[in-house]
């Protein structure tokens, strides 16, 4: 539990942050949700940009081969 300040800030228990992985300079977003307000990590984008394209050959044989290749059966 924290009490906001005059500023309206409020200090982050050491539990919440460990779980969302907050860290000093991590910025959040606040949602208002049927009365309460939820707090969510903010993902920066350059954090999904690393991972562009390490699919890329697993979506390029498509859904049919994909699925065949799942199902154990040959390529269409």
């Amino acid at each position: 539990m924290s009490t906001p300040t005059k500023k309206g800030q409020v200090t982050v228990p050491k539990d919440v942050r460990d779980a969302l992985g907050l860290r000093p300079g991590v910025r959040v977003a606040f949602e208002l949700r049927e009365g309460e307000a939820v707090l969510r990590k903010q993902v920066d984008p350059q954090d999904i940009d690393r991972w562009r394209g390490h699919l890329k050959p697993h979506v390029r044989e498509g859904t049919d081969g994909l699925l065949a290749r799942l199902r154990g059966g040959p390529d269409p």
